[in-house]
């Protein structure tokens, strides 16, 4: 017979230690499989979601029977770094896959912290597993950007030339230039007021650029700018060189140039640049809500929308509660809690976790009945993206624009990016706050008792 406890069952009361109810009571209320362990790192509690995952029952995964359920080419790589943080007393991270109840083995993000009394000994260890499924998927999708990036590089780039006639106010440009800057490549063929390229060029961009083509204008020099084209509902970041020639009298006369397509580059600057703000300035933090919002506010500048926000799902009653959403100055608030029926029936699709993009409210068969409901909070286009954790909907990162625009994979990559870096900084927050919570309700409740209260380890040795 084993002197050990019998594993309990989700739901059981535990008398493991001074704190580990208050975990048990947190763990069964989180989206993350969740287990604790004595100091020798026999397990000996999972909460309900690991054996709904895992399809186990408490019998089978007693002690070490977790092993079973990991993939055999990993699992002596997480035993030997599991017992080296036994043995020195650490806390542990490490990704690694773990079967589901169908079969299927999904990476999960592993984190493991101890408790040790006041002499540094181990106490307790609590564990967490969450799924990173998506953002695996996110980081293969960024290296095959990354290999698009390279090959186009080694092309080259370019995207087509102009040729302007300054004194005719003609510009003559190839077909595919007058394609990217929404000019008739016919018309551009014999040439266009280059009123008709400007157009296209962002109005946070506008000012700059033509203060450049004045110098240049001015001083008979070079043009070089790099700036965003909106066409079409598209954006494009493109960069532009040109030479202004003059003529006998010094005045100008033509200016030729080409045209460089930068945008996957681009793009990957400002999303590696919102990544390491996020990162910088989730550190500090210690409120889920701040947290929300500072991400919401990094992912809205990074791609020039209007709003940004983060929410929780009530999914029975189909509605979102913004606790504050980031948007662009002169905008109304919609923090509060919002029904998706007021506002289309895109909600099914995001019950079913997948992503709702839509470039124009008004011709989607989901919100054209709706349009004007969500024209009244400066939604014109948005991106929804639903985070679904053991098969229940449970948060929305969102994103809205009061104009009609295309939604880029690139621009959905970067939302799964911040959801997942949000969601990893609150399970953090969680963890460290329900444990210092817990310790600090036993020390309370001790010391406001009339009785002798004492704390044993296994062992029988008291340390408190």
């Amino acid at each position: 017979m084993s002197d050990r406890p019998e594993i309990e069952s989700p739901g059981s009361s535990l008398h493991k230690g001074p704190d580990s109810a208050d975990f048990a009571q947190f763990a069964e209320n989180i989206p993350t499989l969740a287990w604790m362990a004595g100091p020798d790192g026999y397990i000996d509690w999972y909460n309900r979601r690991w054996y709904e995952y895992t399809g186990t029952t408490p019998a089978e995964m007693a002690g070490w029977g977790w092993q079973s359920v990991h993939d055999p080419e990993v699992l002596p790589q997480v035993m030997e770094r599991w017992q080296a943080s036994i043995a020195a007393g650490t806390d542990f991270e490490m990704t690694f896959p773990l079967r589901g109840a169908d079969g299927t083995f999904r990476p999960f993000l592993t984190r493991i912290t101890c408790l040790k009394d006041g002499e540094g000994r181990v106490l307790r260890w609590f564990g967490t597993n969450a799924d990173i499924s998506s953002q695996k998927d996110v980081e293969g999708a960024l290296q095959r950007s990354e290999l698009q990036l390279r090959q186009a590089v080694v092309a080259g780039g370019g995207i087509g030339t102009w040729f302007w006639d300054i004194k005719a106010d003609r510009m003559i440009a190839d077909d595919t230039f007058a394609n990217i800057y929404g000019v008739d490549p016919e018309e551009a063929r014999s040439g266009v007021p280059v009123a008709q390229f400007f157009a296209g060029i962002s109005p946070d961009d506008q000012e700059r650029v033509d203060a450049s083509i004045n110098q240049a204008l001015r001083d008979g020099g070079t043009f070089n700018e790099e700036y965003r084209l909106i066409v079409g509902g598209k954006t494009r970041w493109v960069v532009a060189t040109g030479q202004v020639m003059l003529d006998d009298a010094g005045e100008p006369e033509h200016f030729p140039g080409m045209g460089f397509d930068v945008t996957e580059r681009k793009l990957g600057e400002i999303r590696q640049a919102a990544l390491l703000e996020l990162s910088d300035r989730l550190r500090d933090l210690d409120d889920p809500d701040e947290i929300s919002f500072v991400a919401s506010e990094i992912l809205g500048r990074a791609l020039g929308v209007t709003r940004a926000g983060y929410g929780l799902i009530n999914e029975q009653d189909e509605t979102i509660r913004i606790a504050r959403d980031w948007h662009m100055p002169g905008m109304a608030s919609i923090a509060g809690t919002l029904s998706f029926r007021a506002y289309g029936s895109y909600v099914e699709d995001l019950k079913l976790g997948r992503t709702v993009a839509i470039a124009d409210v008004r011709d989607d068969p989901r919100t054209a009945s709706t349009a004007a409901a969500l024209e009244a909070i400066s939604t014109r286009s948005f991106v929804a993206m639903p985070l679904v954790e053991q098969g229940a909907f449970v948060a929305l990162l969102f994103i809205t624009h009061d104009q009609p625009r295309v939604w880029r994979e690139d621009d959905q990559l970067l939302i799964r990016d911040i959801v997942e870096r949000v969601r990893a900084a609150t399970e953090r927050l969680i963890s460290e706050q329900a444990r210092q919570a817990s310790e600090e309700q036993f020390r309370v409740f001790a010391q406001a008792v009339p009785n002798h209260i004492w704390a044993a380890r296994p062992d029988g040795n008291v340390y408190w």
